[in-house]
């Protein structure tokens, strides 16, 4: 789990706070069958998408993973 922060204009930081949305694209939404020349998606679903905030942000990044947060 990481705890986001920003650096303000002095470069102290602090935790990101607000609403965030955070996408999330892993195993559980794809799976690559590897056969070769005939090699396909066993599963190709679209990212899970989360809503966050207000207040810090913290996000779990699973193993082989990708996960965007934004505003």
């Amino acid at each position: 789990t990481l705890d986001l922060k920003a650096r303000d204009a002095v470069g102290h930081l602090a935790p990101l706070t607000g609403n965030w949305h955070i996408s999330r694209y892993g195993d559980a939404q794809y799976r690559w069958v590897d056969k070769g020349p005939q090699s396909y998606p066993a599963r190709s679903d679209p990212p899970v998408v989360s809503k966050a905030g207000p207040g810090p942000l913290h996000v779990t990044i699973p193993a082989m993973s990708m996960v965007v947060v934004a505003p």
